[in-house]
């Protein structure tokens, strides 16, 4: 099911993205690109994930949860931005002198 859900990706991929196809940008008689959609790309995405989802279940007996960003690209730069601003003040803040022992704290992501 992954393979044919994410059939449009790879055709896109493959004859834009990646290689440029000649017939596609010279021809007007060439195969057009397969329609792409937002629904399309979350079908992708859902299948990609049922597809790691049983890899995990079957070799480690887990699954995982795969978070959906419900925000748009301007929230993610504002994320960025944060971590990006958070990180300068850390680095401030050691070249200063002062140690906060969460710098220094391991963390998993």
């Amino acid at each position: 099911m992954a393979l044919a859900t994410c059939g449009f990706a790879r055709d896109w991929r493959n004859r834009h993205l990646a290689h440029l196809d000649l017939d596609l940008t010279v021809k007007e008689s060439a195969k057009r690109l397969e329609f792409a959609s937002r629904q399309k790309v979350n079908d992708a995405l859902g299948a990609l994930e049922a597809v790691l989802n049983g890899l995990a279940a079957h070799y480690l007996d887990t699954t995982s949860f795969f978070e959906t960003h419900d925000g748009d690209a301007e929230s993610l730069l504002y994320v960025i931005d944060d971590g990006l601003r958070s990180a300068q003040r850390k680095r401030e803040r050691l070249l200063e002198g002062h140690y906060d022992e969460a710098d220094f704290k391991s963390r998993s992501l």
